[in-house]
């Protein structure tokens, strides 16, 4: 069956640079040891991050060297497309990084429908990572330390599942996980079957090899399964006493959230059979995209429970775009609505906002500065510590300002030429 959820995230049109200069190269990387340090600059004025290390702090780091046209880069596409729908929320973040022109890698993401983020113009950082074969997977943990690199058809999945239990990233360590089961235990009690399962597989996946967690989601899993499969006979009698709604809504919620498993599969079966007589096609499908948009709402709460307010609302919002008709994108609307009430989450969200504003500044200054303009340097790092002088890009700007030196009248107008004519030129090249 289909993905329940495609969230497609956009080719990001980006150049990365290795902090070491072009001439020299970079020491060799260590298994065990900080992983290169990785700087963006973004061009057409996108927001720029100081580093992806540091932004993907906490997190399990997964950079996917590839070509666009290697066979074994394709091969991998439909694994990692997996891996971030399975494990994105749970803290491990792939990032597929390129030395191709953004043209070709954008073409090539859409053809195969990549889901996770990528990189393009990476000469840079392909040198600064010794990457001589493609694809390459370089594993990086919650700290920034190089935990391995390997071909990513080499058990990554598996790898990344033990490196999850050994540096466990934020909503995947032994406390959060002893909640979700909690979680589980009382969706089972109040015959919410498919929450039940979904909030149980995660903490068996997660949890230690041989822990308690693993052992106890394991039994629960167990008694869920039994459950949903006497929830399935109840569809079936639905059906044969034509409540329709009723047997829709199980069968809907059993096929998206028991997918690939033989519940799953059973539940499938009962909606092709269901499907031949065109009244129920419509309510099974709205059914369907009621299931969907109520796991994206539980994904959304988690959010909101972390105070990850913009990314909970991004997500409430994809239910009101995606399912527009259902139940579940009036709840989520509900939630925006609550949000947006709510004094203290503004607060969060207005200093989130101000946070980035000062970031793409801070991006803009040192875009100036690596051409030597420094008095529009100079503007851009003033204007972050007059506006937003509480915020992490404070202190950096301050910095720059102490170590920026004066501009070269002569030479600024011919810079500033230049990098209008090299600006046309990555225009023409697409």
């Amino acid at each position: 069956m289909r993905t329940t959820l495609r969230t497609i995230a956009t080719v990001l049109l980006v150049a990365l640079v290795a902090t070491t200069a072009a001439q020299q190269r970079p020491k060799k990387p260590v298994i065990g040891e900080m992983a290169p340090e990785i700087k963006l600059t973004k061009r057409r004025g996108d927001k720029e991050g100081d580093s992806l290390l540091e932004r993907y702090r906490e997190r399990i780091l997964v950079l996917f060297f590839f070509r666009s046209d290697d066979s074994a880069s394709v091969e991998a596409i439909p694994l990692l497309n997996k891996i971030h729908k399975d494990l994105g929320k749970k803290g491990v973040v792939i990032i597929g990084i390129s030395t191709e022109k953004t043209k070709n890698v954008e073409s090539f993401a859409k053809g195969k429908e990549v889901e996770f983020l990528c990189y393009t113009g990476a000469e840079g950082i392909q040198h600064m990572y010794y990457v001589s074969a493609f694809p390459r997977v370089y594993l990086i943990d919650t700290g920034g330390i190089l935990v391995d690199h390997f071909h990513p058809l080499d058990d990554l999945e598996e790898k990344i599942l033990t490196q999850i239990r050994k540096t466990p990233p934020l909503g995947a360590d032994p406390a959060t996980l002893g909640k979700r089961l909690a979680q589980a235990r009382g969706a089972l009690s109040g015959k919410k079957y498919g929450k039940a399962y979904t909030y149980a597989k995660d903490v068996n996946i997660l949890a230690e090899k041989g822990s308690d967690l693993e052992e106890q989601s394991g039994e629960l899993i167990e008694q869920i399964e039994e459950a949903a499969e006497e929830w399935l006979q109840e569809a079936r009698q639905a059906a044969r006493k034509k409540e329709y709604e009723e047997a829709c809504r199980i069968l809907a919620e059993l096929s998206i959230r028991f997918e690939g498993t033989e519940i799953g599969d059973d539940a499938d079966k009962e909606i092709s059979r269901l499907m031949g007589d065109r009244e129920l096609k419509p309510k099974l499908n709205k059914a369907k995209d009621n299931a969907r948009g109520e796991w994206i709402n539980d994904e959304a709460a988690e959010l909101l429970a972390g105070k990850r307010y913009l990314e909970a609302i991004k997500r409430y919002r994809e239910v009101i775009e995606l399912y527009p008709d259902t139940n579940a994108a009036q709840a989520a609307e509900k939630e925006v609505d609550r949000v947006n009430e709510d004094p203290k989450a503004q607060k969060r969200i207005a200093e989130l906002r101000a946070e980035e504003e000062a970031d793409r500044w801070l991006d803009i200054g040192d875009r100036y500065a690596r051409i030597k303009l420094y008095n529009q340097a100079r503007e851009y790092y003033e204007r972050v510590r007059a506006e937003h002088p509480t915020s992490p890009a404070a202190s950096k700007a301050k910095q720059r300002l102490d170590d920026l030196p004066e501009d070269d009248p002569e030479e600024d107008g011919e810079l500033a030429e230049e990098l209008k004519e090299a600006d046309k030129e990555d225009t023409k090249k697409g």
